[in-house]
């Protein structure tokens, strides 16, 4: 059997791991989906290290008191503010404060440890079940927004590759050298790239989806500006432009290939 002076070592430890737990409650960075919940836990971990304290407390008061008997000094136990006799726990597991002097009832003082155990037990499994409703709620609207930012992707990438197609078929003849028509057509291509870029824009770019987002942002703006400047200073049998739509493209198309890998990322996490 363990002596008292274990009992209240091992009550001791106890409050002491409790009041740890405290600190990483109180260090929790709350949400509007987790502040109540962090409250919960904190108010029902207070409520367990005060029970334990209490009984270690009532614990070395009753070690401290003489024996009784005849011939024995009986000298007034100095006063700690326990309750030698502690009525039942409250409604709300708090055990009222006891008075020195009298036989000290330990039992109530474990009783209400023993409330305060079940009822953070009871706390806990509310709190475990109302977190992994929210985190099913959350993984649900997660995947509805990847399948939606992956149904306009992939609509995007469609119209993208049609129109790299378009500009290379006319490429290969220069728009036949003809000054008014091959603006004229370059300036449809611009407008069309333009477009992308805007269509690009309208997807949806916060929270998970923001780094794919960027990577495609950057990668029909570096096409729109290519594109523009070819319009601008394109001039019959000259190459310069082109080479520098042509690098252009090669460096949006390795951005693209990020953000394939990026979204096919958000899908595996699924």
């Amino acid at each position: 059997m363990l002596e008292t002076a274990d009992l209240i070592a091992g009550y001791d430890s106890l409050a002491m791991q409790l009041g740890g737990i405290i600190e990483i409650i109180d260090g929790l960075e709350p949400t509007d989906d987790t502040e109540d919940f962090i409250e919960t836990l904190r108010e029902a971990a207070i409520i367990e290290l005060g029970a334990l304290e209490d009984l270690s407390k009532a614990l070395s008061l009753a070690s401290a008191s003489p024996p009784s008997g005849e011939g024995a000094e009986i000298e007034k136990p100095e006063e700690t503010g326990l309750d030698q006799t502690p009525p039942p726990p409250s409604d709300n597991g708090e055990l009222p404060p006891a008075q020195a002097g009298g036989e000290i009832d330990l039992g109530a003082f474990q009783n209400a440890l023993d409330a305060a155990f079940t009822e953070s037990e009871t706390t806990l499994d509310k709190v475990n079940q109302e977190v992994k409703t929210i985190v099913d709620d959350k993984s649900a609207q997660y995947l509805e927004d990847v399948n939606d930012f992956n149904a306009a992707y992939l609509k995007l990438v469609a119209r993208w590759d049609a129109f790299h197609d378009g500009y290379d078929e006319w490429q290969k003849t220069d728009g036949g050298c003809d000054r008014a028509e091959t603006l004229e057509e370059l300036g449809g291509f611009s407008q069309d790239m333009a477009d992308l870029g805007r269509q690009v824009r309208a997807m949806p770019q916060s929270g998970f989806l923001l780094p794919v987002y960027t990577l495609l942002a950057e990668a029909a703006e570096r096409e729109e500006k290519a594109m523009r400047a070819l319009y601008n200073s394109w001039r019959p049998f000259t190459v310069d432009a082109f080479i520098a739509v042509d690098e252009e493209r090669a460096n949006a198309a390795r951005l693209r290939r990020q953000a394939n890998i990026g979204l096919q990322e958000l899908h595996d996490r699924q």
